[in-house]
């Protein structure tokens, strides 16, 4: 089964590399990340285009009211699912 993991991402550039981190360790390979810029003014964007993983992509919120009322359309997979920040997923 694969999944969709969506962050949301405001304004946390403390805390989204070990969101990111996170669900980028888990040991089930068949997922895709996809970080959303909620319209970030510090380096949040900035930190998360500093990692390279194929898995993950970044999705600017131009095209989304909200990041939390994502367009589905975006999504590869059948089951999206959102972490919280600062919260991290666990192995």
């Amino acid at each position: 089964m694969y999944f969709s993991v969506v962050i949301p991402l405001y304004n946390k550039e403390g805390h989204i590399r070990r969101a990111v981190d996170s669900v980028l360790k888990q040991t089930y390979p068949q997922f895709e990340l996809i970080v959303v810029d909620d319209g970030s003014t510090d380096g949040g964007v900035l930190e998360v285009n500093k990692i390279s993983d194929k898995r993950m992509q970044v999705s600017p919120q131009h095209a989304i009211e909200e990041s939390k009322k994502l367009d589905l359309n975006i999504l590869r997979f059948l089951m999206p699912m959102m972490p919280g920040i600062p919260n991290s997923w666990r192995r």
